[in-house]
């Protein structure tokens, strides 16, 4: 229930506080949600060595016009939360087409891998052109919390009312 009463010097005050309140419960809401969507985002997205689901972030900023969370992968690895592996979170989310490219050793004088059960030493492969489809896993595990962030938000907003 809103009631605005005819005394100004009494409802700006009121006002005040109310803003203050819907700023804090929207502070809490959404860290509790970017916690939930992180989670969901790392439980969808695939794994081989690890690296692009260790890289899944998030983080929420506050500020006098409002609270925002952002959640993604760290695609290039340029701080100790992602790994350089990791470049290709866009890959994994879009889909690519990725065409035969040469593969160089960049340490070593050769590259060493295992191929047909043996060990194989090159000074340089060139790969076949690969589609990678996309797997979503950031915009899936968003599209499945829409309506509960919807709704999180609105009682957010509700309760200080």
């Amino acid at each position: 229930m809103f009631k605005i009463e005819s005394n100004v010097d009494n409802l700006i005050p009121r006002l005040d506080r109310m803003d203050q309140q819907i700023h804090s419960n929207l502070e809490r809401v959404v860290e509790d949600l970017k916690g939930q969507l992180v989670d969901n985002v790392k439980a969808k997205t695939p794994v081989r060595t690890g690296a692009l689901r260790a890289s899944v972030t998030g983080e929420v900023r506050s500020g006098s016009t409002g609270v925002t969370a952002e959640v993604g992968a760290n695609p290039t690895g340029s701080d100790s939360k992602g790994s350089r592996r990791s470049f290709y979170a866009i890959w994994v989310e879009y889909g690519a087409k990725i065409p035969p490219h040469k593969i160089v050793p960049s340490v070593a004088k050769v590259l060493a891998f295992q191929a047909g059960g043996k060990t194989v030493f090159a000074k340089a492969v060139l790969t076949k052109p690969a589609i990678l489809k996309a797997q979503q896993p950031i915009h899936g595990a968003f599209k499945e919390m829409r309506k509960q962030i919807l709704s999180d938000l609105r009682n957010a907003v509700d309760s200080a009312l």
